[in-house]
């Protein structure tokens, strides 16, 4: 009779952990915020870019979750911070259309980013309308933690659990941003 809820109790602790851990990213974000009057923003890469916030933090540790069955494995260097890292973080603005035909092209994907979209084109139009718009840092794969997903907004490092992924930024192992996934936790 004890052994199931000892497994839930152990599953509870490791979402209660990555909770605390997205409390503190957060927290560095609302930090650098009030340093530089801005969200934080770090490059092409921005969603899974988090060297800004380890400059605030001082560990590798805070950017792996316990409870991620696909867990990335532990960060050892400041390298490991660009697309190694359990989370992801959405600065809460729109994607930047980087056109090189000067928006000639008609949405036809000529963008220069790591993610391979174009914000131009009017189907990745439809899919950020249904995205999340605050800034947030959230479970890079969701169904860690009894099947839910871990969010931290930055505006008040408020840290909630949602039942699906289906209003994130989610990034395939290929690299590449997920428009089409009908799956509620892609990966």
């Amino acid at each position: 009779m004890l052994l199931p809820a000892l497994g839930r109790s152990r599953i509870r602790a490791k979402q209660v952990f990555c909770m605390n851990n997205l409390r503190n990213i957060a927290t560095a974000g609302v930090l650098y915020t009030n340093d530089y009057r801005v969200q934080p923003f770090v490059g092409p890469r921005f969603l899974d870019d988090f060297t800004i916030f380890y400059s605030y933090l001082k560990t590798f540790k805070v950017f792996n979750c316990p409870g991620n069955p696909y867990s990335r494995g532990p960060l050892k260097t400041a390298a490991d911070l660009v697309g190694k890292t359990d989370y992801i973080y959405w600065p809460g603005s729109k994607f930047l259309d980087d056109e090189r035909n000067g928006n000639a092209n008609n949405g036809l994907g000529n963008n220069n980013n790591p993610y391979k979209i174009d914000p131009s084109n009017p189907k990745f139009m439809r899919v950020e309308a249904d995205k999340i718009t605050e800034a947030a840092v959230y479970d890079y794969c969701g169904p860690a933690h009894f099947r839910y997903v871990n969010i931290a907004i930055l505006r008040d490092t408020h840290v909630y659990e949602q039942p699906d992924m289906c209003d994130l930024w989610v990034i395939g192992s290929n690299g590449r941003l997920l428009l089409d996934s009908t799956n509620p936790f892609p990966r």
